[in-house]
């Protein structure tokens, strides 16, 4: 008696791997970025659309460029309750930078305000990821949020703040809500 593959399970197994293969992942609701070449919808700090300007990008051709003079950079704002109607925990942001002093002082600002009012303010310090000048640098902060019954009146701001003296520019943010 010879060994016969039957042909429905052949065609039930090409389906299979060939419906495995077309899936798209699922965006993530809850991640946004942005590599400043669209800037509709995103904001920051004081400043922030003046910070923009043409120059040796991470990524396209745009940059936040901040200084003595324009200390807040480009970031981003969002009103918890349009991201999901459970509260989020938590927040990673990340943000490209490029110094031309190692002594460069500014920070990844992550921020949370209900009402008019700072619930919660972190800034990570570029200082402990930035190594040499002239090449950009990946700065990274995850920060819990205090615990919340609702999202509602909850805003979120990240940006860099500069409050030294020499430039940073910036490039490619991103900003992730975890539950």
């Amino acid at each position: 008696m010879k060994n016969r593959i039957n042909p429905f399970y052949t065609l039930l197994l090409v389906s299979v791997i060939l419906f495995a293969s077309c899936a798209k992942d699922k965006k993530n609701e809850l991640e946004f970025f942005n590599d400043l070449e669209n800037v509709k919808g995103w904001t920051g700090g004081k400043n922030n659309e003046e910070s923009i300007v043409k120059g040796l990008a991470h990524s396209g051709q745009y940059i936040s460029k901040t200084d003595s003079v324009f200390q807040y950079g480009f970031g981003f704002r969002i009103n918890l309750s349009d991201l999901a109607e459970q509260p989020v925990k938590k927040v990673k942001a990340s943000i490209w930078v490029n110094v031309t002093d190692i002594r460069s002082d500014a920070g990844l600002v992550v921020a949370l305000d209900s009402a008019g009012k700072n619930i919660l303010w972190a800034s990570k310090p570029i200082k402990g990821f930035v190594k040499k000048t002239d090449e950009w640098t990946e700065v990274i902060s995850e920060v819990e949020f205090p615990q919340m019954k609702t999202s509602k009146d909850y805003t979120v701001t990240a940006y860099i703040w500069n409050t030294g003296k020499f430039p940073v520019l910036s490039d490619d943010i991103r900003v992730e809500f975890l539950k």
